[in-house]
């Protein structure tokens, strides 16, 4: 393929790149973790852009400057392009995974493959190894490229196992993007190979980010902005689909409607921005007494409904019991004020009269019982 060309090729998917980057505008949504790992795949896919185009213009020369810029350029390439990978695999679990879940092991497992490749490239920058430089400034392949290789598709194969092991919590459509992401990018490596001739896989690499840039969207609009939690649009999809599945197989789920005690009185005495703390707290000690399928919801103000799928009554009292007990820990941290839930739970029957809505409202009326106990205490 004509070297202009492909130059322009890697320039117009670096155009996309910083398009993609400069979509994420609010400043807040940047400092999220699983934004910081999208901009780093954005960052990494541009590296590979430059120094694909970087190798294009300084293959063949024997300056002293060309072969300092092709040999690192060509160092830059494979190593970014297995952490690309990585950091999908790294995406993939941050966001199946509730925070108190992820383990700093799993991060230490996850680099290890990556730092082998690292390393190889750095020896290959002496001898044949990962790539090879000749004498006149000609890249070649090194007789340890396919560690590359194994690697990158390794993380990609990963990512995919993990998304297919915990599909249960994860929205069937974001689930499909997730899963269409690595897609553009294993084709991609197979017709390299098949036409060496052609430049198709790191522009695969653009594709990927669009995708996975559409899934982040999707994503966004499930998720309440202030606490983490899920939004009420995606608890009412979750729970019609929950009651339709549970009608068909004959087996119920357990659900539960909480309400912070006292949240007004918090808000009025310590102003809002401790009361939005407050919530972002309330949902990071109920979810550390959570199961891992188990759903949490924002469902208005300081209400927050939690549903647990293939769970009996016995199960539902004891995620309460948790629920409580974290709450009370939490409020012990420091807090200028105590939390509280006043908590109504039950378990949904297939022979439940009414939909999801009826359902909200019957637990909403045990949680109000709960709630009146309190004040009459307090």
């Amino acid at each position: 393929m004509d070297v202009g060309l492909r130059i322009n090729i890697d320039l117009f998917c670096s155009q996309i790149i910083v398009l993609l980057f400069a979509g994420i505008q609010d400043k807040r949504e940047r400092k999220k973790l699983d934004y910081r790992f999208f901009t780093s795949m954005l960052l990494l896919v541009c590296i590979t852009l430059f120094s694909d185009s970087a190798i294009l213009l300084t293959e063949g020369t024997k300056t002293t400057l060309g072969q300092v810029i092709l040999r690192n350029s060509t160092f830059l390439l494979f190593v970014s392009t297995p952490l690309i990978s990585m950091l999908y695999a790294g995406y993939i679990e941050l966001v199946t995974l509730p925070p108190h879940r992820r383990k700093r092991k799993a991060i230490v497992l996850y680099s290890v493959p990556a730092l082998v490749n690292l390393s190889l490239c750095f020896i290959s920058l002496l001898k044949d190894c990962i790539f090879a430089i000749d004498k006149n400034g000609y890249l070649y392949p090194g007789r340890f490229l396919h560690i590359t290789t194994v690697v990158f598709y390794g993380y990609l194969a990963w990512a995919v196992i993990l998304a297919l092991s915990r599909k249960k919590t994860i929205n069937p459509r974001v689930f499909q993007g997730l899963m269409s992401v690595p897609v553009p990018m294993a084709v991609g490596g197979v017709l390299q190979i098949l036409l060496p001739k052609f430049v198709i896989l790191l522009p695969t690499y653009t594709l990927s980010m669009i995708v996975l840039n559409s899934t982040i969207q999707e994503r966004r609009l499930m998720y309440d902005y202030l606490t983490g939690a899920y939004n009420r649009r995606r608890l009412d999809e979750y729970l019609e689909a929950l009651i339709q599945e549970c009608r068909q197989s004959k087996k119920g789920f357990c659900a539960f409607l909480a309400d912070v005690n006292d949240f007004k009185h918090i808000n009025d005495q310590y102003g809002h921005v401790v009361g939005d703390e407050a919530l972002i707290m309330v949902v990071k000690a109920m979810q550390t007494a959570l199961r891992i399928d188990d759903f949490i919801a924002r469902y208005a103000g300081d209400e927050f409904v939690v549903i647990l799928p293939n769970a009996n009554r016995a199960e539902l009292d004891g995620v309460i019991a948790r629920v409580h007990s974290a709450i009370e820990t939490s409020s012990k941290s420091g807090c200028p004020y105590t939390l509280s839930l006043s908590i109504g739970g039950d378990e949904y029957s297939p022979s439940f009269q009414g939909d999801a809505e009826d359902f909200i409202s019957y637990l909403d009326s045990l949680m109000y019982e709960e709630k009146n106990r309190y004040h009459e205490t307090h």
